[in-house]
């Protein structure tokens, strides 16, 4: 396959999608029309962010670097209007992607540690963040024919 990097992502938001009652955006939420509300609270959403492939130090192929191992990065923003909502996403995001195996990559690994929970209080409604991190390997089918 080598360097294409939309199957794996589209796996990725794929596996988020399954949260119940969550909705999804790709690296930004759009405008204020697109939340949903209940009771006049939004609902909770995720926004997932992914980060250029950087060349592995190690698995380095031989022939050429197009087959070479990329690290991968991406992580999941969980909003909601209460704090332990947030948190209680952020885990439910945890438990799906945690060794989730997206097409021609290896298991996505919780990484980081920057991430922690903060509030939005200069508008209304305020919305609790709690975020998380993975790296994963990328570019792991080697599809040259000999």
């Amino acid at each position: 396959m080598g360097l294409q990097l939309e199957p794996a992502i589209q796996d990725i938001l794929a596996k988020v999608r399954e949260i119940p009652d969550v909705q999804v955006f790709e690296t930004e939420r759009e405008a204020e029309t697109s939340l949903t509300y209940t009771d006049e609270t939004f609902n909770p959403y995720i926004v997932v962010t992914f980060g250029a492939p950087v060349r592995a130090a190690y698995g380095r192929n031989i022939v050429s670097s197009r087959w070479d191992i990329n690290v991968m990065w991406m992580t999941a923003i969980c909003v909601a209007p209460i704090a332990s909502m947030a948190r209680s996403i952020r885990d439910q995001v945890n438990d799906k992607l945690t060794e989730f195996v997206p097409t021609d990559a290896g298991p996505l690994q919780l990484s980081g540690g920057a991430n922690y929970g903060s509030a939005n209080d200069l508008t209304d409604p305020v919305r609790y963040v709690s975020g998380t991190m993975f790296t994963f390997r990328h570019n792991l089918k080697n599809d040259i024919s000999w």
